[in-house]
């Protein structure tokens, strides 16, 4: 997912001023974001998105062949860049609208996938080059950004309401339960067992395992696949990668992080 920068955050644009103090060089920032406070709550955040990535890439590799290698690797690099340039939590997913065509499509395939991302993320990149992203920013209301990060809070808490209500007794546990609680890297564990209980039901899928990374190729994308590309993913894409991966990102990165808002 295309992450946002300096010149698409549209507040950034809209305080900036000539005294403004300048921000640090790139360097000084990789630096200051590779001290990390907690090593167990960095893995345990770095499993976040696993729960939307890994179906959606898995499901793209086994109806369309798509490169796991190659898209993992990737996707490492562009994680573990934005981490060393922002230095807070900035979304690299799936563009799930065009998963979503790829899926329920037989005709969308990797030429017209490969398409789609090409022609949503150049979009993007041209609002963020030429600071159009802060007219968008005018005409999104305030309140749709606001709605979006509620709806999504609001999932998350009625999920979690649901969990303890029925499945835990928080309230009658004890506080060295709880402390516990918090300090053990429960999504790494998760992880681990999740590939261990893979592992003991597929037992010979491990000899199959190669070094990677699998060889890389050029793919020919035809004429058709960039017009079906276009229609079918990019367009509905383009808004929610707008709206939701940069406006309600920056947005949501400002409130709770102001420290970096250099």
């Amino acid at each position: 997912m295309a992450t946002p920068t300096a010149l698409s955050d549209p507040e950034a644009l809209s305080d900036f001023h000539p005294g403004a103090k300048r921000p640090a060089s790139l360097l000084a920032r990789s630096r200051g974001n590779l001290t990390f406070r907690s090593v167990w709550s960095e893995l345990n955040g770095a499993m976040g998105d696993l729960g939307t990535y890994i179906p959606i890439v898995l499901s793209l590799s086994l109806s369309r062949h798509l490169d796991l290698g190659t898209t993992l690797i990737f996707t490492g690099i562009y994680n573990a860049v934005t981490g060393l340039v922002y230095g807070v939590p900035m979304p690299v997913q799936p563009m799930k609208s065009i998963a979503a065509a790829a899926l329920s499509d037989p005709s969308f395939d990797i030429p017209e996938i490969m398409a789609a991302g090409i022609l949503t993320a150049a979009f993007v990149l041209l609002l963020g080059v030429t600071c159009l992203m802060k007219l968008v920013y005018w005409f999104v209301p305030l309140p749709v950004v606001r709605g979006i990060q509620l709806a999504q809070g609001l999932n998350f808490a009625m999920a979690a309401v649901k969990y303890i209500r029925y499945e835990q007794d928080l309230g009658k546990g004890k506080s060295w339960r709880r402390r516990w609680a918090s300090a053990i890297p429960s999504a790494v564990i998760v992880f681990v067992l999740g590939v261990v209980f893979a592992i003991i039901r597929h037992p010979a899928a491990v000899k199959e395992l190669r070094v990677g990374p699998s060889r890389m190729r050029v793919v020919h994308i035809p004429t058709e696949a960039w017009k079906q590309g276009f229609i079918k993913g990019a367009v509905p894409q383009i808004p929610l990668s707008v709206l939701n991966s940069v406006v309600a990102v920056c947005k949501l990165t400002r409130d709770l992080f102001p420290e970096k808002e250099d």
